[in-house]
């Protein structure tokens, strides 16, 4: 009899052992299947530079979109690790499709508009005005010596 207690306690054993590495072998399967995108941080500022980390099993098995108001682009190339400048502001997605086209993982970032102080009016620099200008008076012409001839007529027409 306690030979049959010390198998089917070795079994048990042996049982859980097994359920233990299938369970682990399930666990990290799962792992390498996760993909993931992130960002350095969820808002940007207009001409900011966006951080982009891509996590996927196999980068031949996914294709990486960029989709800003309804306008979808495919990114070419090594998406694991990139950087880019968005332009517009707004939602901006990041989507991961399989080779099916299915989505597979969309992420979301905002570029938001900083609303700027309003400007202050520059201050006029103060301009000296220039004293004016007076015209110099020109002398008064000489008046010519009348000649005694020319009195005697002005005399006749008053």
């Amino acid at each position: 009899m306690n030979t049959n207690t010390n198998t089917s306690k070795i079994v048990k054993r042996i049982l859980v052992l097994i359920i233990l590495v299938l369970l682990f072998l399930n666990i990290t399967e799962s792992q390498s299947d996760t993909t993931h995108i992130q960002t350095d941080k969820q808002e940007y500022q207009p001409g900011e530079s966006v951080e982009v980390r891509i996590t996927v099993p196999d980068i031949n098995d996914y294709k990486l979109y960029y989709d800003y108001k309804g306008f979808e682009q495919r990114y070419m190339g090594d998406y694991t690790l990139f950087s880019f400048i968005p332009q517009g502001t707004g939602t901006h997605y990041l989507i991961l499709r399989d080779r099916a086209h299915n989505e597979v993982e969309r992420y979301s970032f905002e570029l938001i508009k900083t609303e700027e102080p309003p400007a202050e009016e520059p201050e006029e620099p103060e301009v000296e005005e220039p004293e004016p200008v007076i015209p110099a008076i020109p002398a008064p012409l000489p008046i010519p010596e009348t000649k005694p001839g020319l009195r005697a007529v002005k005399e006749f027409f008053k």
